[in-house]
């Protein structure tokens, strides 16, 4: 096929730099060089080589480099039994001493090592999001590359800023990390949640294998299982789920000792509404694990998973009148404003749980969460909080 075709252009006329780097992203097992990328470019190599690093931050050929090292790891930990010297022709080495050499230099250890070695230990992983992180901390991988913020992931932020190399955005979605930026980490491992576009799913799919497993309507159990198939940690997955319900159960029979019949509502403030909220982590560890006596159920606002944010009336609240109230507070003026005039308002004050002094402001670390660790932590964070309520 002609060049020109594959990169998609219907006449010889000049190829725009993305259209030139798609065309390496899709072709980097051919010949390439700098000289013929910049004729395709219409302008001289040394400008062709300067303007692909201004404008992806990464040299020509170190960023050829990581696109083939990249899908060398892949092929290798997919088809351990092919010969190196196939697995180098595949990727665009036709001399497989050099692709050895090269590979181990990129690396850190040789092409037969990484095929022995690299499914069990899996190296290196991006985390694209907090709860993928969350997930392959409880199997005790420490990704490469992660999202953290000292304001929305403080736990992660202050524990493990100093041993995850790279530091991602939240909203990595929409923000400005392209594939360059991962491919030049090298990954053996991207997993994220299908909340990613589409779009953004195949970029980094084509980087490194990938698993994008559903945010919604499934249980943290099967999305760290899924986590740990992609990696080889099965054994760990299932350790950490026994561990997780061992420690689950001991703690429900020690607030059940605490609580009794008291009932729960767990309140969300936003602007000047109260909702009555119920997420996956709460559904799943408060009501369930725990066993904890819940104070609302929802009416139409509940979806088919049991998960609600429900809009509620201070005259509701009063009839509700749970004995244990957990407040989250959006963090901007509007809620915390409000939040204070509810707090000292004669309605709120007249609360059974306002009376008896159990009345507690939760953050949105954990409870926003859903992962294994996150899991585990809301179990340590109820004990404390109701031990200090009781």
């Amino acid at each position: 096929m002609d060049v020109w075709d594959d990169i998609g252009l219907r006449e010889k006329s000049k190829a725009t730099l993305d259209e030139i780097k798609a065309y390496m992203d899709r072709s980097f097992a051919e010949p390439l060089t700098v000289s013929g990328l910049a004729e395709l470019a219409g302008v001289s190599p040394k400008h062709f080589a300067g303007l692909f690093r201004r404008t992806y931050g990464r040299g020509v050929l170190d960023h050829l480099t990581d696109l083939r090292i990249n899908r060398a790891k892949r092929y290798l930990l997919d088809e351990a039994e092919w010969p190196i010297r196939e697995v180098a022709r595949k990727v665009g080495y036709r001399d497989e001493f050099y692709f050895s050499r090269k590979f181990k230099r990129e690396v850190g250890m040789a092409p037969s090592a990484y095929a022995r070695d690299a499914r069990g230990a899996c190296l290196r992983v991006i985390a694209c999001s907090p709860a993928a992180m969350g997930h392959l901390l409880a199997l005790g991988v420490v990704p490469a590359a992660a999202p953290l913020d000292a304001k929305w992931t403080p736990y992660y932020h202050y524990v493990y800023r100093a041993r995850i190399a790279t530091h991602l955005p939240l909203e990595i979605d929409t923000q400005a990390i392209g594939d360059v930026a991962l491919a030049r980490l090298r990954p053996d491992a991207i997993v994220g949640t299908d909340s990613l576009s589409e779009e953004r799913r195949g970029s980094f799919a084509s980087i490194a294998p990938a698993l994008f497993y559903p945010e919604k309507g499934v249980h943290w159990k099967d999305q760290l299982r899924a986590v740990a198939a992609l990696i080889g940690k099965e054994k760990e997955a299932e350790e950490r789920i026994a561990a997780h319900d061992a420690k689950a159960k001991a703690a429900a029979l020690a607030l059940g000792r605490t609580l009794g019949q008291d009932r729960l509502i767990v309140l969300r403030i936003y602007g000047d509404e109260i909702y009555a909220y119920c997420n996956a982590g709460i559904r799943d560890v408060l009501f369930g694990d725990l066993g904890l006596n819940p104070a609302f159920e929802a009416d139409e606002g509940a979806d088919s998973n049991g998960l609600y944010n429900e809009k509620i009336s201070e005259s509701k609240l009063s009839e509700i009148d749970p004995e244990r109230i957990w407040v989250l507070v959006c963090p901007e003026p509007a809620s915390r404003a409000y939040w204070l005039g509810l707090l000292h308002s004669r309605r709120w004050q007249a609360l059974r749980a306002a009376k008896k002094g159990c009345v507690q402001q939760i953050p949105s670390d954990p409870w926003y969460e859903y992962s294994a660790t996150a899991a585990d932590r809301m179990v340590d964070e109820a004990l404390l909080m109701i031990g200090g309520g009781s």
